[in-house]
């Protein structure tokens, strides 16, 4: 892991493990808080980093990827129109359908996404995603036999989620995990 760990635009420290520390059995990980209060002049009334939360995820290797390539943008609810992955759009939300294999291959599924999750609806359940969030394990909301309907909306800030999304259609993966 490359150090010192440098924050991500939307200020969170995301790492991807080394093959050799992947095939360790254990991995240490130290958290140091500097605590001192700011210099004279900043605009922190209290001490810096000493408030916030760690979340650790970790994900083992997945047993199968499905990639989620056919994608439609909507004008408006229902009114859709076939969006290839990659092109530039302007669009209310993104939106795909997907089938699960009659026997899962694994007994957890994760979506990943290239960017931040932003605001999915899967099988009308809504979920509003943190800024950070690339993966999401949605075993409990996809249905085993039948259709699945994904409504995706990526946007990082949710002041702007009223606002229609404008940007690249993005590829989701399914990983099927141990």
């Amino acid at each position: 892991v490359q150090q010192p760990l440098r924050p991500e635009h939307n200020g969170c420290f995301a790492f991807q493990l080394t093959p050799a520390q992947l095939a360790g059995k254990t991995l240490v990980i130290a958290l140091e808080v500097d605590g001192r209060f700011p210099e004279a002049g900043r605009d922190k009334p209290r001490p810096s980093g000493v408030t916030g939360t760690l979340l650790l995820q970790a994900w083992p290797q997945p047993l199968s990827v499905t990639p989620l390539s056919d994608w439609s943008i909507a004008s408006d609810l229902g009114q859709l129109t076939p969006a290839a992955v990659g092109t530039t759009v302007t669009c209310s939300y993104l939106e795909t359908r997907f089938t699960l294999p009659k026997a899962w291959p694994s007994k957890r599924l994760v979506l990943r996404a290239p960017v931040a999750m932003g605001i999915l609806f899967i099988n009308n359940q809504f979920i509003a995603a943190p800024p950070a969030m690339t993966e999401l394990d949605i075993s409990g909301l996809v249905v085993a036999t039948g259709e699945n309907l994904l409504r995706w909306v990526p946007i990082k800030n949710y002041h702007h989620q009223h606002q229609p999304y404008q940007g690249p259609v993005h590829g989701l993966e399914l990983l099927w995990m141990p």
